[in-house]
């Protein structure tokens, strides 16, 4: 079944209008998400001018990760079960009911988040160490004052995480997507008009300063949808305490991964000077494609996954290879593009102020480490919310368990030969046997047809390869030109021989992606 007659199908079935509802969801996710992630460019750049690649921005980024570990494990829980429980509680007992169970979860969402964080800020001169255990003296002074300021960023960003369930439920996307934005233009306003007077402490409390903007920014458009907040909690509601078991699966894998981000830090604290700033930026960069399509198509079609998981296996197949296939179309080329010109992407975007070529050398060599896993996450989303659909949360935490365990191994193995880059590898390794060990699981569940997805793949790496090779050539060719134009020159030239290779093979996604611009632009 070709993906547009599929899609069709569903418009007649409930009625949507020509641009059907997952697509023209996914399209103000997109818009959302290309703001947000614009400004926290800005944001990291505004770091990156401040601090480089030095022991400051490391301290910094050690510290914020601490808690952001935390609230990583909790928002990926809170999102994965409310979603399911909440829209199920909807029909059966109508939205007043929906809206009360909301309530009790919000707050019983704000009491882990309280006695979590007064854990962390009490108990920091003992933990602390443990993670930072290549910093001694004032560093370490420095990261474990840095870390009590920031670790109330778990309460409130569990609160504001949970807000935005609501109002995803809602289909309100393009609030819940922007909301990181005015939380990064605080810490951008601090990094460029006052940290040379207040330094990173200064910076500590801005980032949570800059939390707090998170909950003012979403709970007018959650009020407006109708929820009214009260102090009350029923933990005797039934389907709380089903969220609250569907959460633990989930808690665990997402832990078990998180903890996986730990060691990556701790390891790199005892590498050069600047190595989990490197990590950072590189992170952050290919990242930035996974958070623009992947976060956004699959924030838009979950409510979709979860209504036709409960008619049909055959539907949930369908529509979870299409998404797989639509993504792989979109990002192999990306990834290869950041293989290639991963230098000069680097030196467009960091390079000046204390972020000199040392710090572009070594975070060119984390990305390039790091882009090989960037198809793997993106599986692992889509087939992890698959799962969530089937409300099945024990399937991905046990697959990722197994993969995080092999990640940190390979972490010890891999940095005796590649350093910093030997973390960036594992992880990539992780992400793409995560991917595979969830595609096979949910196979056997709900028969993916995975012969005919895999002679696509096949295809769409051949055209990628070609890409790539087109794009060296390119780049060595135009080496006397400013970096700005060789890195834009060589990509869009690639991309267009890309896109004609696709429309030669007749792949299919490419005819829909085509068609969803152009009713976009319509």
């Amino acid at each position: 079944m070709k993906i547009n007659n599929f899609l069709k199908k569903q418009r007649m079935r409930r009625g949507t209008p020509k641009i059907n509802k997952l697509s023209f969801s996914s399209v103000l996710i997109i818009i959302g998400m290309l703001l947000n992630k614009t400004v926290g460019f800005i944001r990291e750049m505004s770091i990156a001018d401040a601090y480089g690649a030095s022991a400051t921005a490391d301290i910094y980024l050690l510290a914020y990760m601490l808690p952001f570990v935390i609230f990583s494990i909790l928002t990926s829980a809170i999102k994965s079960t409310f979603i399911p429980v909440f829209t199920d509680v909807k029909n059966k007992y109508g939205e007043a009911a929906a809206l009360n169970l909301a309530n009790s979860f919000i707050n019983a969402m704000g009491l882990i988040g309280i006695l979590i964080a007064l854990s962390g800020v009490l108990l920091a001169d003992y933990y602390v160490p443990i993670f930072a255990y290549g910093y001694e003296g004032q560093s370490l002074e420095t990261a474990i004052l840095l870390t009590r300021i920031m670790f109330p960023m778990v309460l409130i960003l569990t609160v504001s995480s949970a807000i935005s369930a609501i109002l995803q439920v809602y289909s309100k996307f393009f609030i819940q997507t922007i909301v990181w934005t005015p939380h990064n233009i605080i810490i951008i306003l601090y990094n460029v008009i006052l940290s040379r007077h207040y330094g990173i402490e200064g910076l500590a409390v801005a980032t949570i300063v800059a939390a707090f903007t998170q909950i003012a920014f979403q709970l007018p458009a959650a009020i407006k949808v109708g929820f009214k907040y009260k102090v009350a909690c029923n933990f005797k509601d039934k389907y709380l305490k089903k969220m609250i078991k569907l959460m633990i699966p989930i808690f665990i894998g997402s832990g078990i991964v998180q903890i996986n981000i730990l060691v990556d830090k701790t390891l790199a604290s005892n590498l050069v000077q600047g190595s989990i700033a490197s990590l950072n930026f590189a992170n952050r960069v290919y990242t930035l494609p996974i958070a623009i399509f992947v976060v956004s198509i699959g924030t838009a079609a979950y409510p979709e996954l979860s209504r036709v998981a409960r008619k049909s296996k055959r539907e949930l197949s369908e529509l979870t290879i299409k998404l797989l296939r639509v993504l792989t179309v979109i990002l192999l080329p990306i990834a290869t593009l950041m293989l290639v010109l991963r230098y000069e992407i680097i030196q467009i975007l960091f390079e000046r102020g204390e972020f000199d070529s040392r710090a572009t050398a070594l975070t060119a060599t984390a990305l390039f480490y790091y882009s090989f896993g960037m198809i793997g996450i993106a599986f692992r989303d889509i087939l992890g919310r698959s799962f969530y659909a089937l409300q099945d949360t024990k399937s991905p935490m046990i697959n990722g368990t197994i993969t995080v365990i092999m990640n940190i191994i390979l972490n010890f193995v891999l940095i005796q030969y590649l350093d910093h880059g030997g973390l960036a590898l594992a992880t990539s390794i992780a992400h793409i046997t995560t991917a595979l060990l969830l595609l096979y699981t949910l196979n056997k569940k709900i028969n993916l047809n995975l012969y005919h997805f895999m002679i696509f793949f096949i295809k769409i790496i051949f055209v990628s390869v070609i890409l790539g090779v087109l794009a060296f050539a390119m780049k060595n060719l135009l080496s006397e030109f400013n970096v700005l134009f060789i890195t834009s020159f060589s990509s869009a030239i690639s991309l267009l021989l890309y896109v004609i290779l696709l429309k030669k093979l007749k792949i299919e996604e490419f005819d829909y992606l085509a068609s969803q611009i152009k009713e976009i632009i319509k």
